[in-house]
């Protein structure tokens, strides 16, 4: 490829990803999450099962990406389909501009439209990624590049969407206003698209567009790179509650939270620079197994921010987040283009479209299961033992590191895993299916996770929450009880309804309920918080102060107001 071609696509890569989702179209995300916790009220869990329904739209990517490849719009196969897809995901962005009232479920459907046109608009630019790049062998470069430009747009993003976040937590503007200046990204990308995008018309693209799918799927090198994919992501994401933690608990600002992405975003930029200088010189086996002990340091880190010295101390403990969050930001980027690649250059030239977006989906898919499995986690065992189970689950990508079809030599690790597997199962085909069984019962538990986010439980127990918040509080104890009703042991329901019988000032009834809940969760540093203020209310100070301790011991942050009045009313400390 020419100097010029190089750039003329650069360019359009670099300015296409600037303005997606991942870059400047992220603007709104902390706004988002700042709405659905405290607007909506949703609890962790919630957020991450809210979370993992909006990635459908990745996991579909495959059928974007067939459209894409084998269904051109006036002989236009790639620069149609990113100026409709662009300008749908403006108009939905104006349609959240224009909506009065939010609620979880109008967020859910817009927000998962709005990505679906996005996870199009990526399928589609990836494919003419793979199809100018591979003959070249530049999928590497053009990713870094691609990438880069994301970051750099983060950077912005993070800074500003940190600052625009606490303007609208304070109300001081709102979030209309945020979701129609949004609008105006997708909207510069399809004027891009209209003026830079250019194709030069394949014979028979189609044509070997199917068959290369065809061919691609009969491989069994494929296929192992896609457990690979999957299992890479599948391990139970702690992201909602850890938020919910850093702001209920360290009191870290929406300002605060943009700093850290802002410098996480900085160090990726400086990953994707170094990615595309040294890519050619990459050992990818060596670096792969680095990755993935790296990935279970870096997990095990986040235990930093439960030590008692640095919970009291944020002077200490934010410059810690800011340094961690630079080098980890560095180190996941390489690791995440070293994946890109790997999923590209096993992509046929003119499938690019549909079987990249497979290996994506797959790795989107994994990514998914993660937040379900730790949200339904969460609620059982809760933060700190969940961040221990993530490191676990990080490791079992090893077993699939023999079995990737790369350019190198075994290293000693690997050779180790082959014959150790071996010895377990039939060579080579019984790993594999061991896999694919295990690929089945994750997106079985991630099945069952949506079916009881829908269940008729769930659904009392929202309305119960939503006629508390309007003071309605009879109505929602008649919620809260429909939902025991239905699962006697429903632990959320126990706790909600105690918090309603508090309000009511039947605090026996609320201590019972407290009582209730932790009896199913002992784990639930809200729910001895939460009788802890009843029995403060009864005067039963000593009761009080034992569930404060275990409410502290458990990681929950207990209001220092409370503390004073605790402290005041019993006549001592601690």
């Amino acid at each position: 490829m020419d100097k010029k071609t190089f750039f003329r696509f650069s360019v359009v890569f670099s300015a296409v990803y600037f303005f997606s989702s991942n870059g400047l179209a992220s603007l709104p995300n902390l706004s988002l999450g700042f709405l659905l916790k405290e607007g909506i009220k949703l609890n962790p869990a919630q957020l991450a099962y809210f979370q993992a329904v909006t990635l459908i739209a990745w996991v579909v990517k495959p059928v974007w990406g067939f459209i894409s490849d084998s269904l051109p719009i006036f002989g236009s196969r790639r620069k149609s389909y990113l100026v409709i897809t662009s300008s749908l995901a403006a108009l939905i962005w104006l349609a959240l501009a224009v909506v009065k009232s939010y609620t979880a479920l109008n967020l859910l459907a817009l927000v998962t439209i709005s990505y679906m046109a996005y996870a199009f608009q990526d399928v589609v630019t990836d494919g003419l990624m793979v199809e100018v790049g591979q003959p070249s062998n530049l999928t590497g470069r053009f990713q870094s590049i691609q990438w880069g430009s994301v970051y750099f747009a983060m950077i912005i993003t993070a800074i500003l969407g940190g600052y625009i976040s606490d303007l609208a937590r304070s109300g001081t503007i709102h979030y209309q206003i945020i979701f129609g200046l949004t609008a105006i990204f997708p909207l510069l990308t399809a004027i891009i698209s209209v003026l830079f995008v250019s194709e030069t018309k394949k014979a028979k693209a189609e044509s070997k567009a199917t068959s290369g799918i065809k061919a691609i799927f009969k491989k069994r090198d494929f296929w192992l790179l896609s457990l690979f994919l999957f299992f890479w992501n599948f391990s139970p994401s702690f992201g909602a509650p850890f938020f919910y933690y850093c702001v209920d608990t360290l009191k870290f600002s929406g300002s605060f939270l943009g700093m850290l992405q802002a410098v996480a975003s900085l160090a990726a930029l400086v990953g994707t620079i170094i990615f595309g200088k040294y890519i050619e010189y990459l050992p990818v086996r060596k670096f792969l197994i680095f990755s993935v002990f790296a990935g279970v340091v870096m997990l095990l880190f986040n235990f930093v921010y439960f030590i008692p010295f640095f919970v009291n101390h944020s002077e200490i403990l934010k410059p810690i987040a800011l340094v961690s969050n630079i080098l980890f930001g560095m180190i996941n980027t390489l690791i995440f283009l070293t994946l890109l690649n790997l999923a590209a250059k096993i992509s046929p030239q003119y499938a690019g479209g549909t079987i990249f977006a497979f290996l994506m989906s797959v790795f989107n898919l994994g990514l998914m299961g993660s937040d379900v499995l730790g949200g339904f986690l969460f609620s059982i065992i809760g933060l700190k033992p969940l961040i221990l189970i993530s490191a676990f689950f990080s490791l079992i990508t090893l077993l699939f590191m023999p079995y990737l079809s790369l350019d190198e030599a075994l290293t000693p690790l690997e050779k180790f895993i082959k014959k150790a597997l071996r010895i377990m199962f039939k060579p080579n085909s019984g790993f594999v299916k061991m896999s694919v069984l295990i690929f089945l019962a994750s997106f079985s538990f991630l099945i069952v996770g949506y079916a009881d986010e829908l269940s008729p439980e769930r659904e009392a127990l929202n309305k119960g929450v939503e006629f508390g918040q309007k003071g309605k509080y009879d109505e929602a104890i008649a919620e809260f009880n429909k939902a025991i009703t239905i699962n006697p042991h429903y632990e959320k329901a126990y706790e909600d309804r105690g918090l309603t019988y508090g309000k009511k000032g039947d605090l026996d009834q609320a201590i019972a309920d407290f009582t209730r809940a932790i009896a199913l969760n002992p784990n639930d540093g809200k729910a001895y918080y939460s009788r802890a203020i009843s029995f403060l209310a009864k005067e039963v100070y000593g009761s009080s102060w034992l569930d404060v301790h275990k409410a502290e011991s458990l990681g929950y942050k207990i209001d220092p107001k409370f503390l004073e009045a605790l402290k005041k009313a019993s006549g001592r400390e601690k």
